[in-house]
């Protein structure tokens, strides 16, 4: 009871912030969800529950939010009212759709039991089921970050996506998926329990000249008198980390994504992070070590660090650009010549 109030508690102020311009995209949520049911179903290519479930919930956010990104210049300003979070990057209403569905979905599931879901803006744990009060008894673990860049939309940029990953309470991944809400990019992974999807092998191929960098600007300060880009062997490409980044590397796009310095949260690393394994990227950390996304996600889980947990990190489409990376990631030798 304790649970359902204080969901109900939490709807409820929400409810009272939403304007009439983010009641009439909710709205359109049913039928969007029922749509993307019918197309997760007839695609074929969901192995499990939770597969199911994150495709319907790619396709269903799609379904709603791509019409109103047509014209980022368009958006409703009410859509982009801040609700709370992080001053940098802090919940808006339009966050709220992605949220809604990812919730809708849970708990309409028939498959879904012993599950707990956490989106990037409701930075808490909440049970699937409101009978399920108990994390310590869940047996699969749902992370969402339901519109990644909503900052850029004023600018009119379009690298909105939205992004999902699920997990074991082991950390192992049980599948995953990330959506272009702008084009028709997606890329989807989803395997048996038991069983770990193949990574493709990708071919040695010619240096990119430039390397062309993904990063957030306002790492740059610690990073730009690195030989990374004063040696004019790497260009800053992309001003951002994240679902758009992933899937501009798998059209090739663009050649890496880093966060060396800080780190991105650790619930946002974690569906980024296997995303690009998932596509043959190499992923380590900034001194090319592997990162342990296993232990992540049960520290995530089990100890709750909160927000405050970063993971710096180094993802490469190839081998090769990774090791040149690493190596123009290093601070310049002083020369000690008298």
């Amino acid at each position: 009871m304790a649970v359902q109030a204080e969901r109900a508690r939490l709807r409820a102020n929400q409810e009272a912030k939403v304007s009439s311009a983010i009641r009439d995209v909710m709205l359109r949520i049913p039928d969007a969800i029922s749509f993307a049911d019918t197309e997760a179903e007839a695609s074929g290519i969901a192995k499990s529950p939770e597969g199911k479930f994150v495709l319907t919930y790619l396709l269903a956010t799609r379904n709603v939010l791509k019409p109103v990104l047509s014209d980022l210049h368009a958006v409703n300003p009410e859509l982009l009212q801040p609700l709370g979070g992080r001053e940098y990057n802090p919940e808006r209403t339009i966050d709220m759709v992605g949220i809604s569905v990812a919730h809708t979905l849970a708990e309409n599931s028939t498959n879904l039991h012993n599950t707990w879901i956490r989106t990037e803006e409701q930075a808490r744990w909440r049970p699937v089921k409101p009978a399920e009060d108990s994390w310590e008894h869940a047996e699969r673990f749902i992370f969402v970050d339901p519109l990644d860049e909503t900052s850029a939309i004023p600018k009119g940029n379009r690298v909105q996506s939205t992004g999902l990953a699920v997990y074991d309470r082991n950390g192992t991944l049980l599948t995953m998926g990330v959506m272009s809400l702008v084009d028709d990019a997606m890329m989807f992974i989803d395997h048996t329990r038991g069983s770990q999807p193949e990574r493709p092998v990708r071919q040695a191929e010619a240096m990119p000249d430039p390397i062309r960098i993904a990063t957030l600007t306002r790492r740059m300060y610690k990073m730009r008198d690195l030989p990374l880009f004063t040696s004019g062997e790497a260009v800053l490409a992309a001003e951002s980390i994240g679902g758009y980044v992933v899937l501009s590397m798998m059209q090739e796009k663009i050649d890496a994504m880093i966060d060396p310095v800080k780190g991105n949260p650790w619930y946002e690393y974690i569906i980024w992070g296997p995303a690009a394994e998932a596509l043959g990227f190499v992923v380590t950390d900034a001194e090319g070590k592997p990162i342990d996304r296993a232990e992540i996600v049960r520290r995530g889980i089990e100890k709750n660090p909160g927000d405050n947990y970063r993971v710096p990190f180094v993802i490469s489409r190839t081998p090769e650009i990774h090791k040149k990376i690493l190596t123009l990631l290093k601070k310049p030798a002083e020369d000690k010549t008298p």
